[in-house]
């Protein structure tokens, strides 16, 4: 297992894991609102990281950065590590907007 900025990683590895993590959801998005959802909330592939195993993801942190009411903020826009794969121990342990002084 590798942890790895997602800084080189494809729309569609991103997508396909996501949609993994979150497949047991009531509300699924497709593609096209996945990546307006990363727009929207500042995604930054430089700052979210992943666990690979054997290429495929198999935990992830997505973050990003943008400007709130003039406030510089970070956001975890989704984390979550897949079962039979690890404990998941190396993600961040809160999930939060956090805003950055």
């Amino acid at each position: 297992m590798e942890i790895r900025s997602l800084a080189n990683t494809n729309f569609e590895t991103l997508y396909k894991a996501f949609s993994r993590a979150f497949a047991d959801y009531e509300v699924q998005i497709n593609k096209r609102q996945f990546q307006a959802m990363l727009v929207r909330r500042g995604f930054d592939a430089g700052l979210s990281f992943a666990a690979f195993d054997a290429g495929d993801i198999v935990a992830f942190t997505l973050n990003g950065t943008g400007d709130l009411s003039g406030c510089p903020r970070h956001t975890t826009l989704g984390r979550e590590h897949f079962p039979n794969t690890g404990d998941g121990a190396w993600l961040p342990a809160c999930s939060s907007t956090r805003y950055l002084f």
